[in-house]
């Protein structure tokens, strides 16, 4: 059996449940290191999605930056909102990469 994650909606939290046969209840540490790159990317990409949402409803990015941070109530200590501000610039950018090459390419094939 798998740990299993087990979202509580009321709470910003996340809980691991290990599985009982997991020898001592613990988890090796490049099985942890595996987990917290997994969540990083879960919420980077949940951020993604509801920073689209709130950009495409008219919300100012600043804004959207700031109440999905407060919502999701993180520690400054561990993930600012100067980062978080980074991931969607960068996912930005990206985004505009990938148009100009599928641009250029379109006006070099037409």
């Amino acid at each position: 059996m798998k740990p299993r994650l087990v979202q509580q909606p009321e709470k910003s939290s996340l809980k691991v449940q290990l599985p009982q046969d997991l020898k001592h209840y613990t988890i090796s540490d490049q099985k942890l290191k595996e987990l917290g790159d997994y969540l990083k990317k879960y919420m980077q990409t949940a951020f993604i999605h509801y920073m689209i949402g709130q950009v495409t409803a008219g919300q100012s990015d600043w804004s959207a930056v700031r109440r999905f941070y407060n919502q999701y109530e993180f520690n400054p200590d561990h993930y600012d909102m100067d980062t978080l501000r980074k991931v969607w610039r960068d996912y930005k950018d990206r985004i505009a990469r990938i148009n100009d090459t599928n641009f250029t390419d379109w006006q070099m094939a037409g």
